[in-house]
């Protein structure tokens, strides 16, 4: 279309014979030039080119010098729309500025969208590229669990990339397998997938390497033993990772706001839901389109290093409603980048701040400035900080300090106190309040932190339960740990069954306890490590019939009532006319345990609550029934109609467990040595047989109608 539309003209023009008209022009002089001017050929072929040709071209020459950064809703007719990076349209330049001329000590962990302008403008090496190589490192890396996860997904980017065996001598045996054949971490996450979070099912091979290997350093090694493992793989490769950038795009917000985290969630492997939320750390709201956190997202690096503590800790009760006043602060509430994460400092911080109290995000006056100046600008002249704007750059310093924090966690009989959270806190006064500085886990007894300069405070927390705080001038090298005891009840219709059942409890850190026997509904655990223990319920089958969870405290824990699951049996009586019985008692015994429930009649039925199971109804207090099904209450409530018949009883058999007396089509139980009959079923010709086995022993005998003859 070009070429023949040029073609067309050149013609054009030629017919024209311009050059004819110019002359003719020239030699008219003024006013005569005018009146040869509008010849009508020649004039209209100059005017075609002019529209068609030289208009078009210099609009499309002054649009495309023009930037989005002035004319945001501009049309760019000439397709070149584009956005200058420089003040506040792009604060993280200042960053740029700030680090360009600085040697780097490592590579910057960073994702994608600032790879280039980190390489060209700040003048680092990254971790991943511009066409997303290194991004399951990055991924990693965000989402570990602190400071030890955060390094130890570091760690493994360094060994991935070289010969694993060069690092033999850092690295235990099962991280060296788990890496040399990573179908044994696809096999170690699908074999307990809770411990990995909530995993996608076409796991890859790198993704399932660096779930299993961090998890096994974190649970494996302490804080410190991660950061010299650390140091060591830098030696050894000569490559380095020292900081991580953090801004607001990495923080899900609100539904369909552009955050990357799902993005960084999904290319770690973790399920991404229909609405695009990484279900393991948050969800969306579907009326509303606010994120609902969970408790993993607090305890990944990227929150720590971001915003610090969690929703509950900051004192609030929704995570939305503290995201809401992190985004306009007026100082009651305030992020803590670098929360805990020891090893770590933060080099660079910087906020939006509007002198303007309780200003919105929509309104004017939002300026970017340091993170201390603005906190202290507030303190002093008020106004609003908003901390979901936050940049922060995060430089990995290792365990280098002014010492070291150590020492043994064990209960008051001398175990050791697996899996319980060490942390140091430091009262700090730009927060004015106490910010905790370094957390690890007791491994094999003992721990180990780098030391703050300064006064501070340990706390013991285990499965949440806060065990003791202790000033660093009264700490201890061994920190002692009181045991608890769990008192408590099965109950089934408000009051404590006589069944026995298997009381199962698992630690949330501590993990399996020795499974408990109950016989008499009552149950006494003693020796515990205080904890929060899920508790599961079983019955004589090993099947789960009751599970909860509970916090155990030092000390006594009394007052469980543990309800089993059951169902209503109603049972009608009806006498031998049809008519409601007034009166009786109903007898069920379950066939397989021997376990009985009893219920008074009234108004011609009763409701007997049961444990899932298949029972046989009898009648006592001188009534009798013949010919019951068996009713199985399995999977929900039944009801079944009895006829009552007049009765004779017997109370002087074996007061025993539970005995069965049977005799031709018909049988009863026999309960407290007593049983029941129809009048005249039992003579000489037709004697009942007796039977039943109770604590290891067989009673069999037979009874006359007036005597009973067993042993």
């Amino acid at each position: 279309f070009a070429v023949g539309s040029a073609a067309v003209i050149v013609k054009v023009l030629e017919a024209a014979d311009l050059k004819s008209w110019y002359n003719t022009m020239k030699v008219a002089g003024f006013p005569g030039c005018l009146r040869k001017m509008v010849k009508p050929f020649p004039f209209a072929s100059v005017l075609i080119v002019a529209l068609l040709v030289i208009v078009p071209n210099v609009s499309f020459a002054v649009d495309a010098g023009m930037p989005s950064n002035d004319e945001p809703d501009y049309f760019f007719s000439g397709n070149t729309q584009f956005n200058i990076k420089t003040g506040d349209s792009y604060p993280i330049e200042d960053l740029w500025n700030t680090t360009a001329g600085i040697e780097k000590d490592g590579a910057l962990v960073n994702w994608i969208d600032y790879t280039y302008d980190a390489v060209a403008h700040g003048g680092f090496q990254t971790v991943t590229d511009t066409v997303g190589g290194g991004s399951s490192a990055v991924a990693h890396i965000y989402t570990a669990e602190g400071s030890s996860g955060a390094i130890a997904a570091m760690m493994l980017r360094i060994v991935l990339a070289g010969d694993v065996d060069d690092y033999k001598s850092v690295l235990c045996e099962d991280v060296i397998k788990f890496i040399k054949d990573p179908a044994l971490a696809v096999a170690a996450i699908e074999a307990d997938p809770a411990q990995y979070g909530n995993i996608r099912s076409d796991l890859t091979d790198e993704n399932a390497v660096y779930l299993v290997c961090v998890d096994h350093m974190v649970n494996e090694m302490g804080t410190i033993e991660i950061m010299d493992a650390y140091d060591k793989v830098c030696q050894i490769s000569g490559e380095k990772i020292s900081y991580i950038l953090l801004d607001a795009s990495l923080l899900p917000l609100q539904y369909n706001d552009g955050s990357n985290f799902s993005t960084i969630a999904y290319f770690a492997d973790y399920t991404v839901d229909s609405y695009g939320a990484a279900t393991e750390f948050f969800t969306y709201n579907t009326y509303s389109g606010t994120t609902q956190y969970t408790d993993a997202i607090y305890d990944t690096f990227l929150w720590k290093a971001m915003i610090g503590a969690s929703a509950k800790d900051a004192g609030m009760t929704s995570s939305y409603g503290y995201l809401s006043e992190l985004v306009s602060s007026d100082g009651d509430i305030m992020a803590q980048p670098g929360y805990g994460l020891s090893g770590f400092e933060v080099a660079y911080w910087s906020v939006q701040y509007n002198e303007k109290v309780n200003a919105t995000v929509t309104d004017d006056g939002w300026v970017y400035m340091d993170a201390v100046d603005a906190i202290a600008k507030q303190k002093a002249e008020g106004g609003s900080i908003n901390y979901l704007s936050s940049i922060i750059l995060m430089e990995y310093t290792g365990s280098v300090s002014t010492g070291t924090i150590s020492g043994q966690v064990v209960d008051d009989k001398g175990n050791a106190v697996n899996g319980a959270d060490i942390s140091v806190y430091q009262y700090n006064e730009m927060y004015s309040g106490y910010t905790l500085l370094a957390e690890t886990k007791v491994i094999n007894g003992a721990y180990a932190l780098p030391a703050p300069a300064g006064d501070y405070i340990v706390k013991v927390d285990v499965g949440g339960i806060e065990l003791g705080a202790y000033k660093s001038a009264d700490l201890s090298s061994k920190i002692v740990i009181e045991t608890a005891d769990l008192e408590g009840a099965v109950i089934l219709d408000d009051v404590v069954t006589d069944v026995d059942f298997k009381l199962k409890l698992e630690g949330s850190v501590v993990g399996d306890v020795e499974p408990v026997d109950i016989t008499d509904g009552w149950f006494f655990v003693t020796g515990l490590i205080p904890d929060t223990y899920t508790y599961t319920l079983l019955n004589s089958d090993a099947a789960s019939v009751a599970t909860g969870t509970i916090k155990v405290s030092p000390g006594v824990n009394d007052g469980l009532k543990i309800s089993p699951k059951s169902y209503n049996l109603t049972v009608k009586v009806e006498d031998v006319y049809g008519e409601p019985n007034e009166s009786g008692e109903v007898i069920v015994t379950d066939v397989i345990t021997g376990a009985q429930f009893t219920g008074e009649v009234e108004d011609g039925q009763t409701v007997i609550k049961v444990l899932p199971g298949k029972y046989d109804v009898s009648l006592g207090e001188g009534y009798a029934t013949l010919g019951v099904a068996t009713q199985n209450l399995s999977s929900g409530n039944r009801t079944v109609t009895v006829t009552a018949y007049d009765a004779e009883g017997y109370t002087k058999f074996p007061n025993v467990g539970t005995l069965t007396l049977s005799g031709g089509s018909y049988s009863t139980v026999i309960v407290d040595g007593t049983a029941y009959y129809p009048v005249g079923v039992a003579t000489d010709e037709m004697a009942y047989t007796v039977y039943g086995v109770d604590n290891g022993k067989v009673y069999i005998g037979y009874y006359d109608g007036q005597n009973y003859n067993g042993k």
